[in-house]
């Protein structure tokens, strides 16, 4: 057996089974041997589809699998495996939009709470429109007098073109962060706008990375609602895997989670569904070391909150582990 398949062997133990269909079972063991078969004859080099790409191709590599028999939301938890895992850094080089951001504030939008929303004024800077698919958001915030972001979430641009020289007045809801139990916002807020695609290096105002980390046993499951309510929430739940010789601090990480309606589709396809998160416990009484020591795994869990249109269980989930660099404003 040759060396890739020992690594193969070892990266995998200790994961949890992945429940599939027998006939499903059947078909990914025949394309694993003749994926080995044909590897014995060729040998062919490792390749990545592309630095956006989410999943490998190679079932010997990565596989995604959904679960086709029928699931009850409200009786069990709906939920997707991805295994991946990256032999190089993936790289994702963005640009500042062409957006001049001014006047961000705390506020009140009509039929919110007092004070628990951020406004700013957005000026497009191009000759050209820009559309809300065009380009995304991040809103961080810090403690009064601080320089310590604490808190961030990914924010769309709003839904109508922005015309060339034309200033438009934007504003959010975010979930936090909150005084006590108050609904308003109690701290400092940061928002910069980012192009939709990534671009050469030496063009890129700021690049993520993503971690060493792997992240895999990702799933979902449904949360409560209020009746007659306008949103809904899951939680997802990965483990993440140091798989390195050193310790990955997760305070300086970041996890990108996104829904893609493709399996293959970055959190920058422009109908992905994406959240950003820090990678320290959010939710109350969750707990998990700050840093991941060589060979360990830590399970995590996020909870989104989005629309009650969002087709969360009818689309791929994904998380990423990211070294993505502190609030720009």
């Amino acid at each position: 057996m040759n060396d890739d398949d020992n690594n193969l062997r070892e990266r995998m133990k200790g994961r949890a089974d992945v429940p599939f269909r027998p006939e499903l079972k059947d078909n990914v063991l025949a394309a694993v041997r003749a994926q080995r078969s044909e590897r014995r004859t060729l040998r062919p080099r490792w390749a990545f589809v592309s630095t956006m790409g989410a999943l490998a191709a190679c079932v010997a590599i990565a596989l995604t699998l959904t679960l086709t028999a029928p699931m009850s939301k409200e009786q069990q938890p709906a939920r997707r495996q991805s295994l991946f895992h990256s032999a190089a850094t993936v790289a994702f080089p963005l640009a500042k939009a062409p957006i001049a951001i001014t006047n961000v504030r705390i506020g009140t939008l009509p039929g919110e709470p007092k004070n628990s929303c951020v406004i700013a004024t957005l000026k497009n800077l191009s000759k050209h429109p820009i559309l809300e698919p065009d380009v995304f958001g991040v809103l961080s915030f810090t403690p009064q007098g601080a320089s310590t972001e604490n808190w961030l979430t990914f924010v769309n641009a709003p839904s109508a073109a922005i015309l060339p020289g034309q200033s438009v007045e934007w504003g959010f809801h975010p979930s936090g962060p909150h005084a006590g139990g108050s609904q308003a916002l109690a701290e400092t807020p940061h928002l910069v706008f980012y192009l939709a695609q990534t671009v050469p290096s030496h063009q890129a105002d700021t690049i993520w990375r993503e971690s060493r980390l792997d992240v895999t046993n990702v799933q979902l499951a449904p949360r409560p609602t209020v009746p007659g309510a306008n949103w809904q929430s899951v939680q997802v739940n990965a483990t993440l895997w140091n798989h390195t010789s050193a310790p990955i601090d997760l305070r300086q990480t970041r996890a990108v989670i996104w829904f893609s309606k493709q399996a293959d589709d970055s959190f920058l396809a422009a109908d992905s569904i994406r959240f950003l998160f820090h990678m320290t416990p959010e939710i109350p009484g969750q707990s998990w070391p700050a840093v991941v020591e060589p060979g360990q795994h830590v399970q995590v869990a996020f909870r989104v909150l989005s629309t009650n249109q969002s087709d969360f269980f009818s689309r791929t989930p994904h998380v990423m582990a990211v070294d993505a660099p502190l609030v720009q404003s």
